[in-house]
């Protein structure tokens, strides 16, 4: 009985540590072609995301939120199961009195990967990351490996919850014996720690030299994707709020919610940007609330409040009063709900009569359906979704924002 437990261990081991030198592998692979990228030293050698799904996973690598707290996501991947397969060790090196609490360490950590693994995956799945199968690939494989943990650890979930329990009343205060047999445990998860920290480091001074201090890469990758993307026909009327004036080189018409965290964001960076090219920039404001009640495309009504939001918007923008009752929107983020936009009515400056008349005029509507219907036709899928003189714009941090137009911009004087 005892050798069969030990065989049923031992393969679960062998398949937890499998998946986590995968993970880790893929990890600092994807971590050393970001090092390349920006050192312009990845052009012509071999890519093997392109190689193994027909698209590259360069554009994710060095696209906005690919890196965190000074480091590159496939860096904390390669932090992370580093600290896994450390902790997985040290339960094999120290034997059968660590084993177990070794496991369950590995499990609690493993938890946490995977509630990123699943946001990092529907983030890319939404269209709202570039494609990356490899960054896929190592997110399949840390899901895979929770359930791989729970079977080595042996235990229900109702004993692994007891034997945290027991932990935790150990670090409150245990007595004397459970100190003396138990410090030693500490070791192990000393160790862990330590690795996990030096390769934090490591990764993070890397980081520093060949990523923080060398932007032209990045630069001219977000450049050579946005001039690959095909222009498309954007219009824009009178009805449009608009900031800048209507003959400027550069047009970045903004498809937005007013419900979207993303869009509340984004908006005090467009402020800047028009400012930085105040008679060389349009931008124009389009509609398209993630909401059921006017937008046909949305499956779950996740921003129910964005279509009212919306038509009290235009009504706003018929007063002349849009882009400070925009910025007021975004401010209160609509937690009064749909009766706190007779109150920013009212804070802006707006006849209520008339602004409470227009809001639920037909037109109104007419107008939001005709904007969120143009952004279908244009492949918008989620907000905000900007089109710089009707090229989609992939890149969406103020620095990436300010090279376009300015590319945009010199591009025009140049044609002149």
């Amino acid at each position: 009985m005892e050798n069969s437990t030990s065989s049923f261990r031992g393969r679960w081991l062998a398949t937890c540590l499998a998946l986590i030198t995968l993970g880790f592998a893929v990890s600092a692979y994807l971590l050393a072609r970001t090092f390349a990228l920006v050192q312009d030293e990845a052009f012509g050698s071999i890519d093997v995301c392109a190689i193994v799904f027909g698209q590259g996973c360069d554009d994710a690598l060095i696209s906005d939120g690919s890196w965190q707290l000074g480091v590159p996501l496939a860096g904390w991947g390669v932090v992370y199961f580093g600290s896994l397969g450390c902790l997985l060790m040290m339960g094999w090196v120290l034997g059968d009195e660590f084993r177990g609490e070794a496991t369950i360490g590995a499990l609690l950590l493993s938890v946490l990967g995977v509630v990123v693994s699943v946001i990092l995956t529907i983030v890319i799945a939404s269209g709202r990351a570039p494609f990356c199968g490899l960054c896929l690939v190592i997110h399949a494989a840390n899901v895979a490996l929770l359930p791989s943990l729970k079977r080595l650890s042996g235990g229900s979930i109702r004993e692994i919850a007891s034997a945290l329990s027991a932990g935790s009343k150990y670090l409150v205060g245990g007595d004397a014996d459970e100190a003396r047999s138990t410090h030693w445990k500490a070791v192990g998860f000393v160790t862990a720690g330590l690795v996990a920290t030096v390769l934090y480091q490591w990764v993070l001074v890397q980081s520093e030299r060949r990523l923080a201090r060398n932007y032209a890469a990045v630069d001219d990758m977000v450049l050579a994707r946005f001039e690959r993307t095909p222009r498309q026909e954007v219009p824009v009327d009178r009805r449009d709020a608009s900031l800048g004036p209507a003959a400027a080189p550069a047009q970045l018409v903004v498809f937005s919610s007013f419900q979207c965290p993303g869009c509340r964001a984004l908006s005090g960076e467009l402020y800047g940007l028009q400012r930085r090219f105040p008679s060389q920039l349009r931008i124009v404001f389009k509609h398209f609330p993630l909401g059921k009640e006017c937008n046909d495309a949305v499956k779950s009504d996740l921003q129910p409040l964005a279509c009212a939001a919306a038509r009290a918007a235009v009504s706003a923008h018929q007063q002349d009063r849009f882009w400070s009752f925009h910025d007021a929107l975004f401010a209160s983020n609509l937690k009064g709900g749909e009766t706190a936009l007779g109150e920013i009515a009212a804070s802006v400056g707006l006849d209520q009569s008339q602004f409470d008349q227009v809001r639920s005029a037909a037109h109104v509507d007419e107008q939001i359906r005709e904007d969120v219907q143009l952004g279908s036709q244009l492949g918008v899928d989620a907000t905000p979704a900007l089109f710089l003189n009707g090229r989609r714009v992939r890149h969406l941090s103020a620095r990436s924002l300010e090279l376009l137009v300015r590319s945009e911009v010199e591009a025009s004087q140049r044609a002149d």
